[in-house]
């Protein structure tokens, strides 16, 4: 599988080190998207990957979906998913945001952030969302 899938169960939580504040919205909107696909459908794999079609970098949604059929894993949904309405690159170690380190920042962050996830629906698209989504069930025999 290529290095830049992820691939968690979905009633684990997504996690990922915060660099600054897009990292913060990310998991918020991986968590939502989480949230939605353990009520329709229980359980599963879920694989998410940057959006190709939105920076240039990772997978579009058709290469992971014909990526995950070739690995026999039978696919339940695709999407987008951490659709924020801000565009942003990938942060360095050494680039980390020393303001994300105050506790009450970034809770008026999350705050902000929870009321823009809810909403995130009406501008999720292959050119304005940062990540892809596939939830999958157990490879096929």
């Amino acid at each position: 599988m290529k290095k830049e899938i992820v691939k968690i169960d979905l009633e684990k939580k997504y996690n990922r080190e915060i660099k600054g504040f897009g990292e913060i919205y990310e998991i918020m909107s991986v968590r939502n998207t989480q949230r939605k696909l353990r009520k329709k459908f229980g359980k599963g794999i879920l694989f998410l990957v940057s959006n190709k079609s939105h920076k240039g970098r990772g997978l579009t949604l058709s290469e992971i979906q014909k990526l995950l059929q070739k690995k026999n894993y039978q696919i339940l949904k695709s999407g987008f998913t951490d659709s924020f309405l801000i565009s942003s690159n990938p942060r360095k170690k050494e680039d980390i945001n020393p303001f994300v380190k105050s506790f009450l920042l970034v809770f008026l962050t999350q705050f902000f952030f929870w009321i823009v996830v809810q909403f995130e629906f009406l501008w999720e698209s292959s050119k304005s969302s940062h990540m892809i989504y596939t939830l999958t069930k157990e490879k096929r025999r």
